[in-house]
């Protein structure tokens, strides 16, 4: 729906609703009605936003195809790997990395989840747990899944941060953009992360340490998907 497209899109800029109307030059009550689904922005508006968010309006204004069925086999599907590479490079830097969380219904009950899109690319990363944790990313093309990546990670120790660790990820290169970079310091706090593979099929490991002591550590694989 618009009004949650334009809620998390204002909350991934870190933008009041007072600072958006003041960007696109309307009042804070216009933004506040367009996200509670009162109102619809004009033509002159929804260009307005789409060059603010540097999305389309097609993005905008229509329904979300990711729980589309494709009819015909996966075969089918063009992906041009490069492509999609650079769309999760956008994906990972915009959604849990970018320490800003989501106001969306999870996928199950008691999940945290984070979504992004570019048509015709949508992503969904979905975990369930905290201190012990387990999840999935999906990449889905014109409603379509393309690629997949699973992952199980533990927190090891008290004095492990998740600030430190979405400060790392949100370092990940477009040229491997499954985790974080292969190493990243910031005072006592290293992060690491070893690959195996590439977009067509990785695994891998990441890992945090304080102090030179192990806090923190997550397995990961995936790839791209086939019939």
């Amino acid at each position: 729906m618009f009004n949650d497209k334009l809620k998390m899109l204002r909350k991934m800029q870190h933008f009041s609703q007072d600072r958006l109307a003041e960007e696109i030059g309307v009042s804070r009550q216009a933004v506040a009605k367009w996200e509670s689904g009162d109102i619809f922005p004009d033509i002159t508006n929804l260009i307005a936003l789409s060059r603010l968010f540097d999305v389309s309006i097609d993005f905008l204004v229509k329904k979300s195809e990711a729980c589309t069925k494709r009819e015909g086999p996966l075969e089918e599907v063009a992906i041009d790997q490069d492509e999609l590479r650079r769309f999760l490079y956008k994906a990972k830097i915009r959604t849990y990395a970018s320490g800003i969380e989501q106001d969306i219904d999870g996928l199950r009950e008691y999940s945290h989840d984070y979504l992004y899109e570019d048509p015709p690319y949508h992503y969904h990363d979905s975990y369930v747990g905290n201190e012990i944790f387990s999840g999935q990313e999906v990449v889905t093309f014109e409603g379509y899944p393309v690629w997949a990546l699973s992952y199980q990670g533990r927190v090891l120790h008290s004095d492990f941060s998740s600030k430190f660790l979405k400060e790392a990820l949100f370092h990940v290169t477009p040229e491997r953009p499954f985790k974080g970079p292969v190493h990243f310091q910031k005072g006592a706090s290293v992060y690491h992360c070893q690959i195996d593979g590439d977009l067509a099929w990785v695994i891998g490991r990441e890992e945090v340490y304080f102090n030179e002591e192990k806090v923190y550590e997550l397995v990961f694989h995936g790839g791209l998907l086939k019939e």
